[in-house]
């Protein structure tokens, strides 16, 4: 053998060993107690037990949390007559994921109100990274679910940082989780801890956040209050929109399931700061335009949501309880007409 052949076969060895040392260490770390959203998954468990126990036709609510924080499912109820119920959780999960997730819970003759923020648009996942590092801690059996190509596409968004941070976490995993709570909880626990929020409304209480502490009985987040959100800096950075064919085939075999299932979808904007209207509009545009040729209904148009900024709470997509009241009363009146 010559010694070039040597290298290259030293070379491959060290490549092969290395790889697979790689992928014991992701496998060992997944479940670990690092730090995460472990709101999301206690959330979803809370909506998904909402859902269920609806009787007969329900209006549900997907998106992220421009819908969470910024619809009022129960004036919806109201001025429907339809059971409501909002599935939004975080801007930041895949659309397939969502969408996986509402499919299951749809009947016949419900009614979907599609909310979503300007990223899902150009890719079916917002945020690869953080779904990786989050969904790793809190839904590890979601990896043994995908193909082939996708574990090793999901293995991939995952930075071999995160990996290392799992497997030191796994280490003193006893630890963390009593010390930090880095786990998610019983399905009678999370539900008991919704039960007590529930009574008394009692998240009405305190400032608004990502927790149970701050969901209503329909699973909007409430206590909004007041307008923290500040126009400038990155705040104002312009949405723009490159087109890409995944999440518009997506949205498609969405639109056609729920189409043979004999469930409406309508689309709902965002609502958008006033100072960022007339720079986002070309991008806005594009989308609606595609929107458009996906045949589905859309309740106004996005300059039908254009809003002064005092009317959100923290971030762009956060509405307050003055800005969620004026939004869902402009989207009332085209779901009316509608429905």
């Amino acid at each position: 053998m010559t010694p070039s052949a040597r290298y290259l076969l030293s070379f491959g060895l060290t490549c092969a060993v290395l790889t697979a040392l790689y992928a014991i260490a992701f496998v060992c770390q997944l479940g670990a107690p690092v730090a995460a959203e472990y709101w999301v998954p206690e959330m979803k468990l809370v909506k998904t037990h909402l859902a269920e126990r609806i009787p007969g036709r329900k209006l549900v609510i997907l998106g992220g949390s421009n819908a969470l924080f910024g619809l009022d499912s129960s004036l919806i109820e109201r001025e429907t007559r339809l059971a409501t119920v909002n599935l939004a959780l975080h801007g930041a999960l895949p659309l397939d994921y969502m969408l996986a997730h509402a499919s299951a819970l749809l009947r016949p003759g419900d009614v979907v109100i599609l909310s979503l923020e300007a990223g899902y648009y150009e890719a079916v996942n917002p945020s690869p990274s953080w779904f990786s590092s989050n969904v790793m801690a809190w839904e590890p059996e979601y990896f043994w679910h995908l193909r082939l190509a996708e574990q090793i596409g999901f293995a991939r968004s995952a930075s071999a940082r995160r990996v290392l941070n799992g497997v030191i976490a796994r280490l003193y995993e006893a630890r963390l989780r009593h010390a930090h709570g880095r786990l998610v909880r019983t399905r009678e626990a999370v539900l008991a801890d919704a039960a007590a929020v529930w009574e008394g409304r009692r998240y009405l209480e305190g400032r608004a956040a990502y927790s149970l502490r701050s969901m209503d009985e329909h699973g909007d987040i409430r206590g909004a209050v007041g307008s923290f959100y500040t126009p400038s800096g990155g705040s104002l950075s312009v949405p723009t929109f490159t087109y890409a064919p995944q999440p518009w085939h997506t949205l498609r075999q969405f639109r056609d399931d729920c189409r043979n299932r004999g469930i409406r979808v309508f689309i709902a904007w965002p609502a958008v700061p006033a100072e960022l209207a007339v720079p986002a509009r070309p991008y806005i545009g594009q989308i609606r335009a595609h929107v458009a040729g996906l045949g589905i209904a859309v309740l106004g148009e996005p300059g039908d949501y254009t809003m002064e900024h005092r009317y959100f709470f923290d971030t762009l997509y956060h509405l307050n309880e003055e800005g969620r009241a004026l939004r869902t009363a402009r989207l009332l009146t085209f779901l009316k007409a509608q429905l």
